[in-house]
């Protein structure tokens, strides 16, 4: 409980948190009411502690994903504003995609993301994802894109031994 309290500290405005959590979470709710949202069945969360480019002990990244056949979704990526631009961001995708590499065969990692939110689309462009249409079964709020990270044996920072 105390590590998702520490990741909505993570959010300094409403907008920050939408560009975060989505319209789904609401800013206004209470923290133990988020923290139940976040909680949810449906999708798998990841918080790191502890990584080998940073010895934060309290949260450093969270994630949150869900397997659809063999599309790996991740949701809500956040870094410590404390640990930004030190390569979290692809540690945190690699845990990700290995924890549900054990659940699943993944051919393609997805991904929203509101195009106001610069830094994050950029990042993630960064990474090799790319724009695609939207399944027509989701209705996207208007400044979101759809992100694939499709050939992902192509992506060598996938990979267990690769490291930053």
């Amino acid at each position: 409980m105390s590590d998702f309290k520490a990741l909505l500290t993570w959010f300094n405005s409403k907008y920050d948190f939408l560009l975060w959590a989505g319209p789904s979470l609401l800013y206004d709710q209470s923290h133990e009411d988020i923290i139940n949202q976040l909680r949810s069945p449906n999708y798998n969360s990841l918080i790191l502690k502890s990584t080998m480019e940073s010895n934060c002990q309290h949260p450093c990244a969270f994630g949150q994903f869900q397997l659809v056949r063999t599309q790996l979704h991740l949701a809500r990526l956040a870094v410590n504003p404390e640990y930004r631009n030190k390569g979290l961001l692809k540690v945190l995708i690699r845990s990700l995609y290995l924890e549900a590499k054990q659940m699943n065969k993944i051919e393609e990692i997805t991904l929203f993301v509101f195009r106001s939110n610069t830094i994050a689309f950029k990042a993630y462009q960064g990474l090799g994802f790319k724009r695609r249409s939207a399944p027509k079964s989701f209705v996207l709020p208007e400044d979101c894109e759809f992100l694939v990270l499709d050939n992902l044996f192509d992506k060598d920072w996938l990979s267990v031994n690769v490291s930053g």
